[in-house]
Parts: C-alpha cells; structure tokens; sequence
C-alpha cells in the first residue's frame, strides 16, 4: 500500500494531485497505487484545500462556498 498524497492548489483556483490514489485520493475518475506526476482533479477550482493525505480523504472549499470532499469515506467523511 502506500500513503503519502500531494496537492498543489494553483493560482487559477485549480489543484494538482499525486502520489497515493488507492483510496481515490488524487480526485480523479479511477483508482491506481500512485499517481506520478501533478495531475488536475478534473471539474474543481477551490478558494482553499484541507488535505490529511495520511487519512486518505480531502476537503476543499469551492470559489462558491460550497465544501466538497474526496478519498476514502470508511468512516462516513
């Protein structure tokens, strides 16, 4: 397994990801041990991130201010 996840939040609002995606933690449509590389999380421009890539889930705060999350939900985030 692996556990470590990056993000990058981008002066557009846009936010990069990678590293750890077992649990869907880089944001994107299909599930991979790693990512390699900065990759977009499609579909998302945020005013600010709050990311525990230890606990495999994100939530972010959309430029609307709405809250979005992803990654692992086993304990219903």
């Amino acid at each position: 397994g692996c556990a470590n996840t990056s993000y990058a939040q981008m002066m557009d609002g846009t936010v990069n990801a990678w590293g750890c995606n077992m649990h869907g933690d880089c944001g994107l449509d299909q599930f991979s041990e790693r990512v390699p590389l900065p990759t977009e999380v499609p579909n998302l421009k945020v005013s600010r991130i709050f990311a525990n890539s230890l606990a495999h889930h994100v939530f972010a705060r959309t430029l609307d201010g709405k809250v979005v999350g992803w990654g692992n939900n086993d304990h219903y985030q």
